[in-house]
């Protein structure tokens, strides 16, 4: 009895020491790792919903320890020795990551990264250092694995460890399928990297790469703009900002130099209602104008090339910096064929503060700026905005409308409307007018041009409405509001450049081809994505947009009238009818 006690009390401390070795050599810059996931998936709810998210995480992750234990005492010695050199491996790679690129390992932007970049192979030997540091560290974990299996004296057969590791690699897979703010690079390495090519390679399956006519060429000469910054903010509804008219002064620091430096298209329609798909029909220029497009929206909306592909024929170096985005993660429709066109690519971990991460990544923005010498740069910012919870979106002394929200249940609330129209401001005078006023700081006018919008807009209990969705409403009775968003440019003499007029309708479909006008393309590649800012539509066109998950409903306005009754904005919508004419 007195053995079967130690040997308990032995497998427990073996367990615990382990997980430590686990959760130190999965991220050696923050041991309390797994504590920080824990807390991030049980927020912003904090309540049953909450817990149990974090619970399935931490059951499963603790799955994932159980079973590098379990094979540690693997009665086969082939099979340990085996478990062993992959165990290494995995380990190894998944440091040398850590130290020299990203410490959130490997993750799948990563993965892509390293498949199409395995010609130059050679290029390692300069991480001399990181190999080794790398090395020195999975020595140490591989150590810890060798002294407990001679330490303990426990041996198991090998049936019940390749069963364990099925199981563990389907525990890990469904609590990612129940839990969708869980990710593979929050597990083990031994774990995380399998499941990760798996996707990756499961996923490729259906992606084609998209592909830029080699006879569509710049005029390398009229490309005057050495630095372009393309800013899509989240859920800023253009009717917020008093630079557009809202009553509360949300926008101040935007207002002083709107005639000087900021030209301003004022509150536009936006490309969709949802956040993926409003990034992607952006990124490729995808709207009722693009030419060719026809009913074969689905089709095209993955094969139109991006606007990282021009910039790059252009000779850009592209960048994307996404504060959404858990680190290393690809989200918006993001393909790895996409990241090919893409040079830098930025993302945060999920212990940034919320509030704080558009601020870093705008450092790091201003820091390329200041080192990249006459490399000419194209960059897309995405922004975290007033993503909900918007009490999260700003820091406590940053109150200036009241009263404001208690909690975050209070949003959608008939009874407390005033306090979330109060509160979302907060989050506007913070993240767009105080993000501006710093960008201003730290990029200033002359070095770079910035065009900015939103991805969509906000339905703050609009038009009567009580509906619990702020955005991604997929019926036609949804409020306009969730269209609604802000568009201006930035820069030195943009007043000139962008002359604003009041007999022109502006969108962000012209995005897209002002762009690639800036980049040096002539009017025939810029035509084909309709007009450009330059030139704007005329008032009685149509003002197209689209809406639900998928993006492919679309609903249109009979006519565009200035102050015209926005009730009127889905007559003449097609229903049932996924497809659009080529003209307008």
């Amino acid at each position: 009895m007195k053995r079967k006690v130690n040997l308990f009390f032995q497998v427990l401390a073996s367990f615990v020491i382990l997980l430590m070795a686990v959760m130190f050599i999965q991220n050696i810059t923050d041991a309390s790792f797994l504590i920080n996931e824990v807390q991030y998936l049980a927020s912003p709810y904090y309540d049953l919903e909450g817990i149990a998210k974090s619970l399935v995480f931490l059951f499963s992750y603790l799955c994932s320890v159980l079973m590098i234990w379990v094979c540690v005492f693997s009665k086969t010695s082939k099979l340990w020795v085996g478990i062993l050199v992959v165990i290494f491996l995995a380990v190894w790679s998944d440091l040398f990551i850590q130290i020299a690129v990203s410490s959130r390992g490997f993750t799948k932007a990563e993965y892509a990264t390293a498949l199409l970049n395995a010609s130059d192979f050679d290029n390692m030997l300069a991480f001399t250092s990181e190999i080794i540091q790398a090395l020195f560290y999975t020595l140490l974990f591989i150590s810890v694995l060798v002294v407990l299996r001679k330490k303990i004296l426990l041996r198991l057969r090998s049936f019940t460890v390749l069963l364990i590791i099925l199981s563990t690699f389907s525990i890990v897979y469904g609590a990612k399928q129940w839990v969708y703010y869980i990710q593979y690079p929050s597990y083990p390495a031994v774990i995380k990297m399998p499941l990760i090519a798996g996707s990756y390679h499961a996923n490729m399956a259906e992606i084609k790469p998209r592909v830029l006519d080699e006879n569509i060429k710049p005029n390398q000469l009229s490309a005057a703009d050495k630095n372009i910054i393309w800013i899509i903010d989240e859920s800023i509804g253009g009717g917020y900002l008093s630079l557009n008219g809202f009553k509360k002064e949300t926008t101040p620091f935007l207002k002083s130099i709107a005639n000087t430096k900021l030209s301003n298209y004022g509150i536009v329609n936006s490309v969709a209602n949802c956040s993926a798909i409003s990034n992607l029909m952006l990124r490729v220029g995808l709207s009722s104008h693009t030419k060719g497009v026809g009913s074969d929206f689905s089709t095209k909306k993955y094969t139109l090339p991006t606007i990282f592909q021009f910039a790059k024929r252009a000779g850009y170096k592209t960048w994307l910096f996404d504060a959404q985005a858990d680190e290393g993660q690809l989200q918006n429709f993001l393909t790895p064929y996409d990241m090919q066109s893409i040079d830098g690519f930025r993302t945060l971990n999920t212990r940034t503060e919320d509030y704080l991460r558009d601020r870093h990544l705008l450092d790091e923005i201003a820091k390329l700026l200041d080192t990249g010498g006459n490399q000419k740069n194209f960059i897309i910012f995405v922004k975290d905005g007033a993503h909900w919870p918007y009490l999260w979106r700003y820091p406590k002394e940053e109150v200036f409308f009241k009263p404001t929200q208690d909690g975050i249940y209070e949003e959608k609330t008939v009874e407390r409307k005033q306090e979330l129209i109060n509160t979302y401001s907060n989050v506007v005078k913070y993240a767009v007018d105080g993000f501006f006023k710093e960008y201003v700081e730290k990029v200033g006018f002359k070095r770079a041009l910035m065009i900015y919008t939103s991805d969509h807009g906000q339905n703050l209990l609009d038009q009567g409405s009580n509906t619990a969705l702020t955005h991604c409403s997929t019926d036609y009775a949804m409020p306009v509001s969730q269209a609604e968003v802000p568009l201006f440019i930035l820069g030195d003499d943009v007043s000139s450049r962008f002359p604003v007029r009041k007999d022109r309708l502006y969108s962000q479909y012209q995005i897209f081809p002002t762009v690639l006008s800036l980049m040096g393309y002539d009017k025939q590649t810029t035509s084909n994505y309709g007009e450009t800012l330059f030139e704007g539509q005329l008032l009685s066109a149509k003002r197209w947009f689209y809406f639900g998950y998928d993006g492919d409903k679309v609903a249109f306005e009979k006519r565009n009238k200035p102050n015209m009754d926005m009730s009127g904005w889905f007559e003449g919508v097609r229903k049932g009818d996924k497809s659009f004419p080529d003209k307008i």
